[in-house]
Formats: structure tokens, sequence, C-alpha cells
């Protein structure tokens, strides 16, 4: 006999999903079923994958270290910046990353316009939260003011969101290991 249909599939799952205590969960018997279905999925999938504690990586934790920056923050700047080797500069990361403004010249005259928005805009965005929270403690918070006075606020936002890159830059030049 062949087993279909969305009430069905929890029964394939039952040896794992009755020792969890989420599948007591539920007023009637579809979701029930549905949370036990769920739970044990999870459980499977877990056990085949052998879900094992990742050792934390050393530039993670570090990058943590600056005010503003989290888990998700430092983990999405890890995974996209990659070697950070690859950058001489704090400035040339904070182009790479998008952060600096567009310039437009000609003779004489130049022209400062918006953020180019080169490369990730994951990196832009878990910046932006981060200066976010940065700007109300006091490394960050007097020249978020000062900025946001002459410029605006959100201007002053994406100049923090600079500023706190360039910090993990010089954070991740200090992991190096000479070789």
């Amino acid at each position: 006999m062949r087993l279909r249909g969305p009430l069905a599939r929890p029964l394939l799952f039952q040896q794992h999903a009755t020792k969890h205590p989420l599948s007591t969960l539920g007023q009637c018997r579809h979701s029930r079923l549905r949370t036990q279905w769920f739970v044990g999925t999870i459980s499977v999938v877990t056990k085949e994958l052998g879900y094992h504690e990742a050792d934390a990586d050393p530039r993670v934790e570090a990058l943590r270290s600056i005010y503003g920056v989290g888990l998700i923050t430092s983990m999405t700047l890890v995974a996209e910046i990659g070697d950070i080797s690859r950058f001489p500069t704090a400035r040339k990361l904070c182009a790479w990353a998008g952060l600096t403004p567009s310039v437009h010249n000609s003779d004489v005259k130049v022209r400062h316009g918006h953020i180019t928005k080169a490369g990730p805009a994951a990196v832009r965005a878990v910046l932006t939260e981060a200066s976010y929270q940065a700007r109300h403690v006091s490394p960050f918070a007097k020249f978020f003011e000062e900025v946001a006075k002459r410029r605006g606020k959100r201007i002053a936002t994406v100049a923090l969101s600079r500023k706190i890159l360039a910090r993990c830059f010089r954070v991740l030049k200090g992991l190096e290991t000479p070789a």
C-alpha cells in the first residue's frame, strides 16, 4: 500500500517525531500531524547530515569585538570578503563594497555623486544595520552626530558604515599571520 497526501507523510517520520516536545502541539489532529512531520523531517535531516557544532572562525570572533557588529554581520563579512590580503588598504575594501562616492571629473571640475554600490549588496546591508547600532556608542556617536548635522542622517549612516568596514579591515589585517 502506498501512502499519499499530507496526512500520510508524518507516519514516515513517526519514530523520530514522538520524542520531541513540539510533537504534542496543536489543537486539531491535522496540525498535530503536520507538526510531527516537520519535527520528524528535521530530525532525519540533521541525523543524516551528522550535525556537528562547527569550530568558530577566529575572524568572526574578532569582528564581533567591534560595537554594532554581531554574529550575522561578522559571518557575512567573512564570507563575502574572503581573504583580506586581496585588499592592500581599507580604502580599497570600501571601494570594493561600494561604499565610496562616485566621482565625475572633467579638467578642473570634480563632482562627487552617490555611493557606487559596486560589490555585494549583502555587505552594505549588514553594515548599515551595524551602523544603526553603533551610532549610539561613544566612539561612533560623535562622528555620526557631526556628519548628520552637516549632511543628514542617511549620508551619516553610510559614512559610519564605511568607518565600521575600515575598522573591520584593520581587525582582519591584524589576524593575518605573516608568511
